[in-house]
């Protein structure tokens, strides 16, 4: 049960809750659901904190492949949409640390959440014109910025940067390929589940020099700020592309 959380006031698309309120499953979206017909209700996500903590995922393989290897690939996009993410809790008072980690986390599923049901090629659609943003780019965005940020500005990992970091250009929202869309979602929760590890035992008031001294709690706030404000990006694209809203 979320502590005292009449008190938290979220974004327009969100309903006030009260003390009574407890975690709800999403309603479960998988390959077999059709696309929402004309007509039909849209799916709204129920107001909650989502977290998810998964299990890091296995080894990905690279190269060409052989021609069934291409076809089983071919064959997963066509029938592969967007998990939905699964819900959480948040406390609301106590300790700045698992008030931030949990917004954090909140903002992380938000995004999924926003992303649930829809295709690889969906994904990948820029469906506003004067804009590169898709929602396959804000996933591999951010998975970008949780490595930078988590593993290797505060925990000082020895791991390759994603998405041509060091060009500094829009690599992670130009260069798109719908077939990589359930590796993109998988690598993105991947992240969260190696950031977090990172950090674990790091103390809050731990800092880094990156344009001045920045403590961790300041790089919380930071990432906090980051998705919110992909999130509103990612509510009007997934809006253009099939009208769902509320997530």
């Amino acid at each position: 049960m979320v502590p005292n959380a009449a008190a938290f006031v979220k974004g327009s698309h969100d309903a006030p809750v009260d003390d009574s309120c407890r975690s709800v499953a999403l309603p479960r979206i998988d390959d077999r659901t059709p696309r929402r017909a004309v007509g039909q209700p849209r799916v709204r996500a129920r107001d909650t904190w989502l977290r998810h903590r998964p299990a890091v995922g296995t080894a990905r393989t690279g190269g060409s492949g052989t021609a069934r290897e291409r076809q089983t690939c071919d064959d997963r996009r066509m029938t592969w949409t967007s998990p939905v993410p699964a819900p959480v809790d948040g406390p609301m008072t106590g300790d700045d640390r698992p008030i931030l980690e949990g917004m954090l986390s909140h903002q992380r599923a938000t995004l999924l959440a926003i992303c649930a049901g829809l295709t690889a090629e969906q994904l990948a659609e820029r469906p506003l014109p004067s804009s590169n943003l898709s929602l396959l780019g804000l996933v591999r965005h951010l998975a970008k910025v949780e490595r930078i940020w988590l593993r290797k500005r505060v925990a000082g990992e020895d791991v390759e940067h994603l998405h041509n970091f060091e060009a500094r250009d829009d690599t992670d929202f130009d260069q798109l390929d719908p077939a990589d869309a359930p590796d993109a979602v998988e690598q993105l929760r991947d992240e969260w589940a190696l950031a977090d590890r990172a950090v674990a035992d790091i103390d809050f008031d731990h800092t880094i020099d990156h344009h001045g001294e920045m403590s961790l709690r300041m790089v919380y706030v930071h990432l906090v700020q980051e998705y919110a404000r992909h999130n509103g990006h990612a509510d009007l694209l997934r809006e253009a592309i099939d009208g769902v809203t509320g997530r």
